[in-house]
């Protein structure tokens, strides 16, 4: 069987070489986050976060602390500060 005159063995595996390689993309990319989430501690100085984090996605108020988010979801990441420390973190899923 053909597609576009080309055997359709030949799109299988030309698909699955493209999914392997997204694949270990994406696992360099989690490992390379995971080392610099790792770095976060508590006690760092808002600048020393900004330095490894970037500027935060979101940042908000609750009460005497200052969240800061990074990602879309709660999920990629907070970390909440009091007189501008990190006291808790939370690495992203």
């Amino acid at each position: 069987m053909e597609i576009f005159g080309i055997p359709v063995i030949f799109i299988v595996i030309i698909a699955l070489l493209a999914i392997s390689d997204y694949y270990e993309k994406e696992k360099k990319r989690n490992e390379k986050n995971a080392q610099i989430w790792n770095a976060i501690h508590t006690g760092m100085s808002k600048d020393a976060v900004r330095r490894r984090l970037g500027e935060p996605h979101r940042a908000w108020q609750a009460g005497k602390a200052e969240i800061w988010g990074y990602g879309p979801k709660d999920s990629d990441g907070l970390i909440r500060f009091i007189n501008g420390e990190v006291v808790a973190y939370q690495q992203p899923d």
